[in-house]
């Protein structure tokens, strides 16, 4: 599906080469000269072994079923390693999800505690929860649903260990990718994880945002 994707073609196209690089980076252009319908992981797959560029110590080419995020994040980082810095920094940006995380201690109507703003950088793929989930619409919901954490305030005065954590899109990529965490602690096995099952509607169309467009998915 990556190689499918305009924005992403573009890039490849376009992109800058470091000079003693590019073996990785050609291979994928010859992918693209095939089509959708001949792209395939196994094909995916022969890129990394044809030029050598995996940076991990997983083996993407053999017969076992292998996580999917890691090998995006594998790929990502071959790509990387083969551009300059202008182009490095254009696949960032086509990728990057940014959310802002507003703290708010729970005692701050007593000590006026001040609210505290992170801004949470998702360079490559958005991970949505999707327990007690029914579709995508509500996965997103919950990933920026408020929730209490425990944290020490700053306020100097103020002895409060929670706050409320509300989350907000900032900044929508191009082209989003997204993960659903399907493996969530066993309730029963401790050091466990256990694989959900429950279905997620996908529209073919999501607006995420207001003033984005809408994603084709």
């Amino acid at each position: 599906m990556m190689l499918s994707c305009p924005p992403f073609i573009h890039l490849l196209q376009h992109c800058q080469l470091k000079p003693d690089k590019g073996d990785f980076v050609k291979e994928l252009r010859y992918l693209m000269t095939r089509g959708p319908n001949e792209i395939d992981s196994v094909a995916a797959l022969r890129v990394f072994a044809a030029t050598g560029a995996t940076h991990t110590n997983t083996d993407f080419t053999n017969s076992e079923q292998h996580d999917a995020a890691e090998f995006l994040q594998t790929m990502m980082d071959c790509l990387k390693n083969e551009l300059t810095t202008s182009s490095q920094l254009n696949l960032e940006e086509l990728f990057e999800t940014i959310i802002i995380e507003e703290r708010n201690c729970i005692l701050k109507h007593l000590y006026e505690c001040e609210k505290r703003e992170t801004s949470v950088s998702h360079p490559y793929m958005l991970s949505l929860p999707v327990q007690n989930s029914k579709s995508l619409a509500q996965s997103m919901a919950m990933f920026l649903g408020e929730e209490t954490i425990n944290v020490t305030c700053g306020n100097g005065h103020c002895n409060s260990e929670q706050a409320e954590l509300t989350s907000s899109l900032y900044k929508m990529p191009l082209a989003l990718v997204i993960q659903l965490k399907r493996s969530v602690p066993h309730p029963q096995i401790p050091n466990t994880l256990m694989k959900l099952k429950n279905q997620i509607r996908v529209p073919a169309r999501h607006l995420f945002k207001p003033g984005y467009p809408q994603y084709i998915l």
